[in-house]
């Protein structure tokens, strides 16, 4: 986590400030650099999700979907 905070930090995309009330923490703030690369990030994922369920049908879709929700919800310990 701590090297890609600094891997963020050094690419502007956050700022990090220690807490002034406890000294083993640290603040992190998202920049306005990376709230502008927030919608064109999702675009360009959602544009490589559509093209690799394009080769499935709609029922694959749903199988596959269902799939993942299981694996997350036995490693969350949750449903989803």
């Amino acid at each position: 986590m701590a090297n890609t905070l600094a891997r963020m930090e050094r690419d502007g995309l956050v700022t990090r400030q220690k807490d002034a009330g406890d000294a083993r923490a640290q603040r992190i703030w998202i920049s306005d650099r990376a709230r502008a690369l927030r919608d064109p990030a999702i675009g360009a994922a959602q544009a490589g999700n559509d093209d690799m369920f394009d080769t499935l049908s709609a029922a694959e879709r749903a199988q596959f979907i269902a799939l993942l929700r299981k694996i997350i919800a036995s490693q969350t310990g949750g449903e989803t």
